[in-house]
């Protein structure tokens, strides 16, 4: 029975020094507490230089049609081609 108290005991020894360590950890802002710092962007990196154009309205009603059409007749597209 002594066995199993003195398990218990390094049990919760190694929980508490997990516990400080932590603390620590936290209080420094160290570890697993760093702050985020964003990676830097890629040299190949996409930043779009033109505007956006907002469709006419026959082109958001052939885009309705083309997309009706496809959930009408489980049609993949011309992707899927």
């Amino acid at each position: 029975m002594t066995g199993a108290f003195v398990v218990l005991g390094l049990l919760l020894a190694a929980l508490a020094v997990y516990a400080v360590v932590l603390f620590v950890c936290f209080d420094k802002q160290t570890f697993i507490f760093k702050p985020y710092v964003a990676p830097p962007a890629p040299a190949n990196a996409f930043y779009p230089q033109g505007t956006l154009t907002p469709l006419t309205q026959e082109e958001i009603d052939a885009r309705n049609a083309q997309l009706d059409a496809a959930v009408s007749t489980n049609d993949p597209g011309p992707a899927a081609a």
